[in-house]
């Protein structure tokens, strides 16, 4: 299945001014088994950088523009059924580019993920999904655990 979704991403700290910002991401899955699926995962979102204590997203330094590519492995609860949740897990390579500073290299990291997903027809489906991506190193000279959440809808062919 295709899969395109848009949500919101953003950090999962107590910075204030650090509010949600918009994500796009495509997909691509395959099925492994009845209740398998292997992922490839493209997106990219940008980030406002902030100072600790910042009160809101116009006291940005800089902006980041962050680019990412995952794999993974996810496990349906009820395949085949109108209603299922699902989790999954994976790794992926995540990037940097900035609108002051030079750009980060990649950057390793897991992305842990779950939600749910009605099928509208044989080759239709809607999913709402929750992540959290742990970085091995930071993009940036601050740590963040980046989050996110999207609505995506896949068509199978």
């Amino acid at each position: 299945m295709f899969g395109v979704a848009l949500g919101a991403f953003g950090e999962l700290d107590e910075t204030r001014g650090n509010d949600p910002n918009p994500v796009v991401s495509g997909t691509y899955e395959i099925p492994l088994t009845r209740e398998g699926r292997f992922r490839i995962e493209a997106g990219r979102t940008v980030l406002p950088i902030v100072p600790y204590g910042a009160d809101d997203a116009r006291q940005r330094t800089d902006t980041a523009h962050i680019s990412r590519i995952n794999v993974g492995v996810e496990g349906l609860r009820s395949p085949g059924a109108p209603l299922s949740g699902y989790l999954g897990i994976g790794y992926g390579v995540y990037r940097a580019s900035f609108d002051h500073a030079s750009g980060s290299g990649w950057h390793g990291g897991v992305h842990f993920y779950g939600g749910g997903e009605m099928l509208l027809s044989d080759h239709l489906c809607i999913d709402a999904e929750i992540g959290v991506h742990l970085l091995r190193e930071p993009l940036y000279p601050r740590f963040v655990l980046p989050g996110e959440a999207v609505i995506r809808v896949k068509v199978g062919l």
